[in-house]
């Protein structure tokens, strides 16, 4: 296999980049500037990858991706052990964060298929720890801005999930808070006190087991800011729970209120914090229940505690931003957790059921202590469920509690429900974290629970969260175990194939119940599955990818085609069957990627192969584009062809609801890919044609076959009752008119003013990018308003009355028209003064033939400078003032028209572009007469 010179080029800027770091990496400011002048905006992964793609280059990219490695590791080992040596100084802190950034893109070639070892990857992942550990102890905290956010994230990720981590779990936010270095010696120190604490804790509780127990020196305890060795801490957590029942039992308040301060302090100071939570909470377990402190008399203040972190919390940002307060709501949230873990967990998540932002850092709290996520609990007696029957996770029992609670009938409830439940069950694609519920769980709990009760507002809350649950291409997902045959299951998995034969059951039931709002969902949540299989690589076994599309053979063929497509590489990438209509326009080859749906009956090719893409699109628009992008070889003849796509709009709408007109959507990028490759024309009757009419009429053309369909529709269906599609092709129409004019008009705002600032910095500029040329802007836009308004109007002819969206669509327009009216009219050529100096020369004008000509004499010859188009000039108003008249709604038609009148001032005054000129010529005649009478 011969090399390409792309893959070469990608292997030349490898080897480039190799001695940039060997010798030349110090002239680069960061080390995201050093990957960009070297790599541009890709990335060292997708370089590699590139590179990879010949099996000749594969060796010498295994090759080069390991001396990267091996140069970065020594450099910033090198760095490591300075700081701890001796500390670093301004400028060796600043190459080290360059050096970190740049790790951080070798770190990231892990990923890349064949590229590293196993034991490659460990010396990365040790590396990774080390660059964590020296970053806690950073000196120069403003070069920490410069490392890369998914560093950050990553080792945020590091100190907070992994228990077995030496790090303090303390709020990693942010890496500024990171304490400064300490030398050896006063770590000694530090364990010499950590020593002598833990023996006076160990005193305390000897005192407390014989009864006698002095509050001040707990108080003088609980009060000390310090972090144990791990050591010690465990020690000391071990004992505390040996003796903690004897605490408990003692008739002696004092020595339980005691007790309990020690724990806080032994739980603050560890760096396992998670370990003692577990070990405390399966102490309770052993008895068959949970610790419940705040409701106890021994810690008056509890329920107020849990008031006060949870009115304590901001959003995300604001966590952030206060790394004080997030560490003070970190340390306190632990606390609770441990002594009264089901009260301070259904707290928060009822707070965040209520306010969704404090959903983000509630998931990093729980997140913090892992244990809670395995916490078992009964649940409450008032959950009858039979699913609930044994102890389950105790934030699950929250999450029911507050879903039996909910409204479903208020969409505000349905929407945080769905939005708290999907931050639960996500984590990072990279698997640094962990969720803080596992995905199987709430699928078990949440959707098969909502499918049995057979509440359609439940339904919709299970459609919704699978939604969430299916999200792809983000940095967050939840994780699935999906079974790839019907039937089949183990532990944790969801059964993927007979989860979509359920849906297409269930959205063929809803579609003949007439329930749209309830079909359109159901048919989102089969796309969104389909991509989530698709991301997750999962593939059904050949039997029972052949049951599944012999069921979807019972729907229609463009469901087929949908479901098909968003389950392709899920089903084993079976070929599409399409009509006959599409099949025959294609070329010999692309037929063969295909298969043909055979009917009985006979049918207009052209009819098939126009409403069969418009029946597609509905549900598949990506397919119906991608079809007609693989050339239509056999074309229709251009014989009425903007009729026939009418025809075949309005025969489609004919299925589709008023009340959910959004569903033609699609209906319009489809119009336009037609109008193009079939190059459709309209026929229309102008005075003049230039650049711009040509190509605003050009890019109307799909408005203006949505405008036929409608008023097709509506003369249709006076004469078959029981249709309302009209309608719904109505709003469609005004909807997307709506949005294009302002679009184009709102571009056309940015081009002047980006003009008026070129002209006053002295820059010629352009205009406007209409399509094929450039053309003049304001013309171009003037004449998209000029000819989408009597567009409008002629609609309003066939309504009973005005609706809202048509209401909307003519005060847009005509709000438009007017800002065009009233701008200064421009100056032209023929207008312009001459400059000539009165003399004693006669000049003679001969009277035309037609009065209205003027009196050409010595009244003053008066002459019609306006222009004879009337779309673009002054008289423009008269012709726009006569359509809106012609508007059947009284009210509407007085509205408009006052839009587009101009005021007594403009009328009296004029232009003040054209008075101009028309005063000074005015003086110039006025001299002339009286060197004649002289």
């Amino acid at each position: 296999m011969s090399l390409t010179s792309y893959e070469e080029k990608r292997l030349q800027e490898i080897r480039n980049f190799e001695e940039c770091l060997q010798d030349g990496f110090e002239l680069y400011s960061t080390g995201k500037s050093a990957i960009e002048y070297h790599f541009g905006s890709n990335k060292l992964k997708q370089v590699f990858e590139a590179a990879l793609s010949s099996d000749e280059l594969r060796n010498e990219c295994i090759d080069l991706a390991d001396r990267l490695f091996f140069i970065i590791e020594k450099d910033i080992s090198k760095h490591i052990k300075n700081q701890l040596e001796k500390g670093l100084t301004k400028d060796e802190s600043k190459l080290f964060i360059r050096r970190v950034g740049v790790f951080w893109q070798i770190y990231e070639l892990e990923n890349v298929a064949g590229l590293m070892g196993e034991e490659m990857k460990s010396r990365m992942h040790r590396l990774l720890g080390e660059i964590d550990q020296s970053l806690l102890h950073f000196r120069d905290k403003a070069e920490l801005k410069n490392l890369p956010t998914d560093l950050i994230s990553s080792l945020e990720s590091m100190s907070i999930y992994d228990r077995s981590s030496p790090i303090p779990q303390m709020n990693r936010m942010d890496l500024n808070d990171a304490s400064i270095y300490k030398t050896e010696c006063e770590e000694n120190s530090e364990d010499k006190e950590s020593a002598d604490i833990t023996n006076a804790v160990n005193s305390m509780l000897d005192d407390l087991l014989k009864g006698t127990v002095s509050s001040s020196e707990v108080e003088k305890l609980i009060s000390l800011e310090i972090f144990l060795k791990s050591s010690d801490s465990i020690a000391l957590s071990k004992r505390l729970i040996s003796i903690w029942w004897s605490l408990m039992e003692s008739n002696d308040v004092n020595v339980q209120k005691g007790a309990l301060r020690i724990l806080r302090f032994v739980l603050l100071s560890s760096r396992t914090r998670d370990d003692i939570v577990h070990q405390f909470h399966s102490l309770y377990l052993e008895k068959k229940i949970l610790p419940a402190f705040t409701q106890s008399s021994i810690l008056s203040e509890g329920n107020k505690e849990i008031t006060a972190l949870i009115n304590n919390m901001g959003s995300h940002d604001e966590m952030q931003k206060n790394h004080e307060k997030a560490n003070l709501v970190l340390c306190q949230f632990h606390w609770l957790a441990l002594i009264s873990p089901e009260d301070v967990v259904s707290s928060l998540l009822q707070r965040c059921f209520i306010d969704r932002r404090i959903v983000a850092p509630s998931v990093k709290l729980l997140s913090s202590l892992p244990s809670l996520s395995s916490l078992s609990s009964p649940p409450p007696s008032s959950l009858s469920s039979p699913s609930l029957s044994s102890p389950h996770c105790l934030i699950m029992n929250s999450l029911v509690s507050i879903a039996r609670s909910a409204d479903y009938s208020i969409s505000e409830e349905r929407e945080a429900l769905v939005y708290l439940i999907g931050s639960l069950t996500r984590q990072k694609k990279n698997g640094s974290d962990n969720p803080v519920i596992e995905t199987h769980k709430v699928f078990d709990f949440f959707v098969n629970d909502s499918i049995v009760s057979g509440n359609e507002d439940k339904l919709c809350v299970a459609l919704s969260l699978l939604i969430r649950l299916f999200s792809t291409g983000e940095t967050k997902h939840s994780v699935f175990n999906f079974s790839s045959s019907i039937g089949q299951l183990i532990d944790g998995e969801v059964d993927a194939p007979d989860l979509l034969l359920f849906l297409l059951e269930l959205m063929g039931r809803t579609e003949q119940a007439g329930k749209i709002n309830l079909f359109e969902l159901i048919k989102k949540t089969v796309k969104q599955f389909g991509s989530k299989l698709r991301e997750d690589k999962v593939v059904w076994e050949e039997e029972t990818s052949s049951f599944i599309l012999n069921k979807l053979s019972f729907h229609q063929w463009f469901v087929k085609v949908a479901v098909t497509q968003w389950f392709g590489s899920v089903l084993g990438e079976p070929k599409r069957q399409i009509p006959s209509g599409l099949l025959a326009c294609l070329s010999r080859e692309n037929t063969l990627l295909f298969d043909q749906i055979v009917v009985t009956f006979d049918f207009s090719p052209v009819e098939c192969f126009l409403r069969s893409l418009y029946e597609v699109s509905v549900w598949d628009l990506p397919f119906a584009l991608s079809f007609l992008d693989l050339g239509v070889t056999v074309r229709p003849l251009d014989d009425n062809m903007a009729d026939k796509l009418s025809i075949a709009i309005v025969d489609v709408s004919s299925n589709v609801h008023s009340s959910h007109w959004q569903s033609l959507l699609p209906f319009l990028p489809l119009t336009q890919r037609l109008v193009n490759v079939l190059d459709v024309t309209i026929d229309c009757r102008l005075e003049r044609m230039n650049g711009a009419i040509y190509h605003s009429i050009h890019n109307q053309r799909a408005l203006n076959i949505l405008a036929r369909a409608t008023k097709l529709a509506f003369v249709t269906n006076l004469e078959e009752e029981g249709r309302d599609n009209h309608w719904a092709l109505l709003h469609l129409f005004c909807s997307v008119a709506k949005s294009y004019i302002d679009g184009e008009v709102e571009s056309w705002r940015k081009f002047q003013k980006m003009k008026a600032k070129d002209a006053f910095n002295g820059v010629a500029s352009l205009s406007m990018d209409s399509g094929m040329e450039k053309v003049s802007s304001t013309e171009y836009v003037l004449t998209q308003c000029s000819t989408l308004f009597p567009l409008a109007v002629s609609l309003t002819h066939i309504v009973p009355k005005v609706p809202p969206c048509l209401q909307v669509l003519l005060s847009s327009i005509s709000t438009h028209l007017s800002e065009f009216y009233n701008r200064p009219f421009p100056h032209y050529l023929d207008t312009a003064p001459t400059g000539s100096v009165p003399d004693t020369t006669v000049y003679a004008y001969a009277r035309g033939a037609n009065p209205a000509a003027g009196d050409c004499g010595e009244e003053g010859g008066k002459r019609d400078n306006t222009a004879t188009n009337k779309l673009f000039d002054m008289n423009g108003r008269d012709r726009s003032i006569g359509i809106a008249r012609a508007i059947n709604d009284p009210t509407m038609s007085a509205m408009i028209e006052k839009k587009l009148t101009v005021n007594e001032g403009e009328k009296k005054g004029g232009n003040s572009g054209h008075s101009g000129y028309s005063n000074s010529n005015n003086s110039s005649k006025k001299k002339n007469r009286n060197n004649r009478k002289k």
